[in-house]
């Protein structure tokens, strides 16, 4: 009876770790989503840049097409149009960032459904231990009814002989 009872408190050990296993699960997956939707916005924005850029860099050198205009106007629009490409660098950087915090997640993800994996196995195993420990009580139990009702029989067998 003793391990029974300590089975069983094992088990509610067993059952809040599992519970708190499938809690770290879906704050993975929200993580997940959290990262995808922050990756999904990140590759548009660069789209719609890299889209824009073209006008934008033509615009820039479309005032100096067919004016005469000094050598600093072509080179502050060089210099701006070194600022778009430089900005389209950082979306790209922002873009890969995100598809790292996503694999990232992805992995943590992975990790807390192995971990939840392992512990519902361990607490699955607890749990035959528990029902073959009530299985044996129960044995236990119907053995001594047994042995006393044969005893009792003997005993009554025994009056009625006298």
């Amino acid at each position: 009876m003793r391990d029974l009872r300590t089975l069983t408190q094992l088990g509610l050990i067993r059952e809040h770790r599992v519970s708190a296993q499938e809690k770290a699960v879906q704050a993975a997956l929200k993580k997940v989503d959290v990262s995808d939707q922050a990756l999904k916005s990140a590759q548009k924005t660069l789209t719609e840049f890299v889209t824009k850029l073209p006008t934008m860099i033509d615009a820039l050198y479309l005032g100096c097409i067919n004016q005469t205009v000094g050598k600093e106007a072509i080179e502050d629009a060089r210099q701006k149009e070194l600022g778009l490409l430089a900005k389209k660098g950082e979306y790209a950087k922002h873009e890969q960032d995100r598809q790292e915090e996503l694999i990232q997640s992805q992995r943590e993800l992975l990790a807390a459904k192995q971990q939840l994996h392992i512990e519902q196995r361990k607490y699955e195993g607890l749990q035959t231990l528990v029902k073959d420990e009530h299985k044996k009580a129960r044995q236990m139990h119907e053995r001594i009814q047994n042995k006393r009702l044969d005893e009792f029989a003997s005993s009554q067998y025994a009056c009625k002989d006298m």
